[in-house]
């Protein structure tokens, strides 16, 4: 069996055509919305590389999270946060790890207990280490290789304490969060954040757009009529033949094991080598400000999709380091895929 799953995670790798087999088998469930499933696809394998933001604009009920839900059904679980109006607090409770300076995790059940201890003296010593570990500790949240999906819009407190994360500022902040205690005291808690998560928004708000729009790449599902009566089509067809939805087709599950696999393996290499990104950084538009922050996502979109057709892609290892080299190829596929969302992703606004 898994020599197997070897062999058809082999197959996939290996097909020049990778993306249209994702994308045909998502096809199923997400009538057109092209341009909105490739971004939130290249998004989410972003993660595991260099992480690219997403915002999904437009008007309520035009399926911008079943598109983000049906994309992300390929990744990793445990990779993938779901996101609503939460609490700085909530969040480092729900997602934090309570570690001590070493960075060792701590679990507040081993505090040192009198009836372990024969000898008070000993208790006490045990207590006040214990204590001191406690006093130097701190909730670590460590978003690398995270998927971020903000469904509706995070409190402003929350999205304060994740902006330097989320524009790539920082790889690492530390922050203090105030908290009530049972007895209504308030206390702070220290907060560590490490790593650059990928993350897709799919909430209607503008409020947070001037922080973080240029630093994102922005889409809109389509509102054609054609749009609408293909997507009726698929709900009817889920009513009418619901064992052909209730489990995984065989495509589905292959597609999710390259993508675990696509994970493990681009922890062998250290980055994407682009040899004609002179040549197109010079010709690139160059006429307001957001343009250079533009083309930075841009060469992101181009690392993921050499990234995703690694096994087809030359390698290069140069000073104990390996990387995989993109090909025309790539940049053609980024190109197409780009100026399918340049209208909406340069001034900001949906389509």
């Amino acid at each position: 069996m898994i020599q197997e799953h070897i062999r058809e995670i082999g197959a996939i790798a290996r097909n020049p055509k990778l993306l249209d087999i994702i994308i045909s088998n998502l096809d199923r469930t997400v009538v057109h919305d092209y341009p909105c499933k490739i971004s939130v696809l290249l998004t989410a394998a972003s993660a595991y590389l260099n992480p690219i933001n997403l915002f999904l604009r437009g008007e309520s009920s035009i399926g911008k999270t079943y598109n983000v839900t049906e994309t992300l059904k390929y990744f990793p679980e445990e990779d993938i946060w779901f996101l609503g109006h939460i609490s700085p607090t909530a969040l480092v409770h729900e997602r934090g790890v309570l570690v001590d300076e070493n960075g060792e995790e701590i679990n507040l059940f081993d505090a040192p207990k009198r009836k372990d201890f024969e000898d008070k003296q000993e208790y006490i010593a045990a207590r006040r280490r214990w204590e001191e570990r406690l006093k130097n500790s701190y909730y670590k949240i460590n978003l690398e290789n995270k998927i971020l999906v903000f469904l509706d819009a995070p409190q402003l407190d929350t999205f304060n304490l994740l902006l330097p994360i989320l524009s790539h500022d920082k790889k690492r902040i530390s922050s203090k969060v105030t908290e009530k205690t049972g007895k209504g005291r308030l206390q702070t808690i220290h907060t560590v954040i490490e790593g650059w998560p990928a993350t897709i928004f799919c909430t209607t708000s503008k409020r947070y757009l001037e922080d973080l729009a240029t630093r994102c790449f922005t889409t809109t599902p389509k509102t054609t009529q054609e749009k609408f009566h293909g997507a009726n089509l698929v709900t009817g067809k889920k009513n009418a033949f619901p064992w052909l939805y209730d489990e995984e087709d065989e495509e589905t599950r292959r597609i999710k094991r390259f993508i675990q696999n696509f994970k493990v393996w681009m922890q062998n290499f250290d980055g994407v080598v682009i040899p004609y990104a002179e040549f197109f950084s010079d010709i690139y538009f160059h006429e307001i400000g957001r343009d250079m922050r533009d083309l930075k996502n841009f060469w992101e979109l181009v690392k993921t999709l050499t990234a995703l057709h690694f096994y087809n892609r030359m390698h290069l290892e140069i000073n104990e380091k390996k990387y995989i080299v993109s090909c025309l190829q790539d940049f053609y596929n980024a190109r197409e895929i780009f100026f399918e969302i340049f209208e909406t992703t340069r001034p900001g606004l949906d389509q």
